[in-house]
Formats: structure tokens, C-alpha cells, sequence
């Protein structure tokens, strides 16, 4: 996420013979800069999600894929539609004194892009548990805990990574996973008891 950190914005747009005038070229700068900054908040909280999810993994019998912890968007071995863990995450608007970009929040609850148009087939367009972690924690927290992200996640970045975390925030993510990723259910309820 540091490429867009770093990222000048007079180098998307210029200036040539007057054109755009010095108004009009202030403000399309002003609004990349906001563009570059919203983008890069919403990447870490991302970021952060994976991670945490990557670290529950680790600690819970290794590498899975993310749609064991996250569920959704497939049919389960009944032929009914999985578990997804937006159906279990309590996501509210951050509290007093959490500082966060509300357009990030929104783009994290509600979604990138029109919902009419589809998805990617990349990425789901709702990230409940990146904006979970964000409403929580906030950009500081965030911050905090990007420090202990490190990739491939091994047993103490992971341990690292959780203790980061306010405790009912890993209490209330391995409870969500542990009803989605039902074969890892019993270790990661153990694995609340730890943090």
C-alpha cells in the first residue's frame, strides 16, 4: 500500500500554455491527493484484514483459502448457499474519539463501484471485516498494527499481529470466522481465550 503513499499528484495531471487555468489545476490536484489518500487507507485496512485472517489461519492449523475463513458465494456440500462472514460480523459506525475517513468506511461497509454492474472476479465488492477493523480501530490503529503484517505470516507474527488488536475486536472476528470456517471452529474458539 505505500505505492499510492508516495505517489505525486501533479504527475497525473499538467499544465500546458495555461491550460487547465491555475484554478481549475489546484483543484484537480487537491482532489487526486484526496483520491490518493482515501485509496491508500482503504488498501491498508484491506491489508489488514487479510492479515489477520492470514495470522488465524497460521495459528489454527496453516494455509487455507480465504474462503474458508470468509465464506459466501457458494453453495455448501447440501446444496445450500455457505456461510459469509458479513452474515456475522457486527460492523457499527466507530465509536467516540476513532478517528476514521468516512468515505473509507463506506467503501469498506457498503462498496466499491455501482452494484448494478456486477463484481470482480477478484474481490468480493463488500469488505465487512476490513470495515469492522476499521471502525474499531480507527487510522491509528491501523497504523499499529500494519507493523506486525509481515508475508508468509509464521506463529509469532501472527501472535504479534492479535495481540495489536483490542481484545473484543479478536474476540468478535474469531467468533465470526469460527461459524464460517466450521472445521476450525474449536481451535479458533481456543484461540480467543489467548487474546
Amino acid at each position: 500500500t505505500g505505492f499510492l503513499s508516495w505517489l505525486d499528484p501533479t504527475v497525473v495531471f499538467q499544465q500546458f500554455r495555461g491550460h487547465p487555468s491555475d484554478e481549475e489545476y489546484s483543484r484537480l490536484i487537491a482532489a487526486t491527493r484526496q483520491t490518493l489518500a482515501i485509496g491508500n487507507k482503504y488498501m491498508n485496512a484491506k491489508l489488514l484484514a487479510l492479515s489477520v485472517l492470514a495470522a488465524l489461519a497460521e495459528l489454527t492449523g496453516g494455509d487455507a483459502p480465504l474462503s474458508h475463513f470468509v465464506g459466501g458465494g457458494s453453495l455448501n456440500a447440501d446444496g445450500q448457499e455457505s456461510h459469509w462472514i458479513g452474515d456475522y460480523i457486527k460492523v457499527e459506525a466507530p465509536k467516540q474519539g476513532v478517528e476514521v475517513d468516512d468515505t473509507v468506511f463506506r467503501i469498506l461497509l457498503d462498496g466499491r463501484g455501482d452494484p448494478n454492474r456486477g463484481t470482480s472476479t477478484f474481490d468480493s465488492r463488500t469488505s465487512p471485516l476490513a470495515a469492522y477493523l476499521y471502525g474499531a480501530i480507527g487510522d491509528d490503529g491501523v497504523e499499529r498494527s500494519l507493523k506486525h503484517v509481515v508475508h508468509p505470516m509464521n506463529t509469532t507474527n501472527s501472535q504479534a499481529l492479535l495481540r495489536s488488536l483490542p481484545r473484543n475486536v479478536v474476540n468478535e472476528v474469531v467468533t465470526a470466522c469460527s461459524k464460517v470456517a466450521t472445521t476450525r471452529s474449536e481451535k479458533l474458539q481456543k484461540l480467543a481465550g489467548n487474546y
